[in-house]
């Protein structure tokens, strides 16, 4: 029955089991982006798709054969449809690439599946259920488009641009939908997951995995599902109310929604079943640091598998909101699961300290190896938070270490309870920037920051007076230290503006 299980959640869903994984193939660049060549114990001198760092170090050659045994069981599946940035272009991407003059192009918008407009060189916000499109029907139903379409329109959209912010960082917080897209394709490994296996493992606790059973077998998940009592479906893993439902909703309402969101649930309770088994093998002797690193090149993994490689490494800018609020530590973001997240006070748990501090420098510094990441959101006219920050980047970017931009997105004091709303940083950036020289702990070239809210200027607002009210924003920014502007504005919004501007010759100040 195990053997099954295996075969079905590896064929289906491109997680393997342990006793059929094949090495993960290493992608040497070529004209087709996903042509996978097996090359995994070359000397190739690349970064390889796989997640083994292929090097011209031999002396590396330990460490790459670890990191390669992290990831037993995960498969590259190529994506159909994609061909490259440069093919896309040369087929007509390029109309569809706009110039932007000063000072519109320090403006970072957010990115629509209408009209599929970007900047050139300028940096845009991907919006996670923007980019999945329509629905079948309401929102408690499914996407049109499945997994597999959706990571063909980030692929796309992200041609063309110097940077992507994409919101990748928990089960919901991530490009597909774990129950209401079909075929979602390299589903995160939540972090918070990875942090409460390492604590369990290193009081020495005993740990329960997440359940599985062949995801089309409706009769072995019955037996499942009534076989468990008291016991939850997630183990000892953060439960989600969503999954749950989807699950157990087929048994009582049998229909075509309720069938494929089911299947979809099962497909992600599998895959997080294998990433769990795959750390448990890892901290089988309770090696909770390796467990750490493990889950790190997992999540790493699964960035360059949904965006490929070289989109991964040249624009893509995934973020993990390191410091959430009590909503979204139920939503399962950060490195705390509920349990001990919402009665958690930094530095009292002497043994937490250590696995949260591990953590972000692997978890954080092993997306930073394959590019660009961005850490969000800190109110940093709150001297605590500032002290926070510190501290992280004194662990990710430190003083004489080289290495990708490390995006801080920081806040003003925010309305209670609003994640959005509030007042922005640009009064507080200077006072954070001169404690960090003053601690002399920090690599400073490699932080870039970006301020919240968005700007975001009235719809009735037109015009002369909305380009003028843009640029000074743009200026007031600059003057704070800020290099990007975050705006509200769609990126055809902002090319119809500049065309104005242009005609008119409204000043750009």
């Amino acid at each position: 029955m195990r053997k099954f299980v295996c075969v079905v959640v590896c064929v289906l869903w491109c997680v393997g089991c342990k006793d059929r994984a094949p090495e993960a193939p290493v992608k040497v660049k070529d004209s087709a982006p996903d042509k996978v060549h097996d090359m995994t114990h070359a000397d190739l001198g690349v970064p390889a798709d796989s997640g083994q760092r292929a090097t011209s170090d031999m002396s590396d050659v330990a460490l790459q054969d670890e990191r390669q045994a992290w990831l037993e069981g995960l498969t590259h599946q190529p994506l159909e449809g994609w061909n490259g940035c440069e093919l896309w272009q040369s087929e007509g991407g390029e109309s569809k690439i706009l110039t932007f003059m000063d000072g519109y192009d320090d403006m970072v918008p957010r990115l629509t599946l209408r009209g599929e407009k970007r900047g050139k060189d300028m940096y845009h916000e991907g919006h996670n259920v923007e980019m999945r499109g329509k629905r079948t029907a309401s929102s408690h139903t499914l996407f049109k488009q499945n997994g597999q379409q959706i990571a063909l329109n980030w692929r796309q959209m992200a041609c063309g641009m110097k940077g992507f912010f994409v919101l990748r960082d928990s089960m919901f917080s991530q490009q597909d939908h774990p129950i209401a897209n079909d075929d979602a394709r390299a589903l995160i490994l939540p972090p918070a997951w990875v942090t409460k296996l390492a604590y369990k493992l290193k009081r020495g606790e005993p740990v329960a995995n997440v359940s599985c059973a062949p995801v089309d077998d409706d009769d072995a998940w019955r037996v499942l599902l009534n076989g468990l009592g008291n016991r939850s479906v997630f183990g000892d893993f953060p439960e989600s109310s969503s999954l749950n439902t989807a699950l157990w909703l087929w048994m009582k309402e049998k229909h075509d929604v309720t069938d494929k969101r089911a299947r979809n649930a099962r497909h992600t309770m599998c895959v997080m079943h294998e990433h769990i088994e795959a750390l448990m093998k890892v901290g089988k002797d309770g090696d909770w640091k390796a467990v750490i690193d493990a889950g790190a090149e997992r999540i790493a993994w699964g960035d360059r598998e949904y965006f490929g490689e070289d989109v991964r490494r040249d624009v893509i800018v995934p973020i993990f909101v390191e410091s959430p609020d009590k909503k979204e530590i139920g939503e399962g973001k950060g490195l705390l699961w509920p349990e001990v997240a919402h009665g958690y006070k930094e530095g009292e748990d002497a043994e937490l300290e250590e696995i949260l501090s591990y953590a972000r420098r692997s978890i954080y510094g092993r997306r930073l190896e394959d590019g660009a990441m961005a850490l969000e959101r800190y109110d940093i006219s709150d001297r605590s938070q500032r002290e926070h920050v510190a501290k992280v980047l004194e662990e990710l970017v430190p003083k004489g270490a080289e290495g990708e931009v490390l995006w801080v997105w920081v806040t003003g004091e925010l309305e209670e309870g609003k994640k959005l709303k509030g007042e922005d940083a640009v009064t507080n950036l200077k006072v954070m920037k001169e404690e960090l020289v003053r601690g002399d702990g920090v690599n400073m070239s490699r932080i870039k920051w970006l301020s919240k809210p968005a700007v975001h200027v009235n719809r009735k607002v037109k015009g002369r007076a909305r380009h003028d009210t843009l640029l000074e924003e743009v200026k007031r920014h600059r003057a704070g230290g800020f290099e990007h502007v975050s705006v509200t504005d769609s990126v055809s919004t902002l090319h119809a503006l500049e065309q104005q501007a242009v005609t008119n010759a409204w000043p750009v100040k």
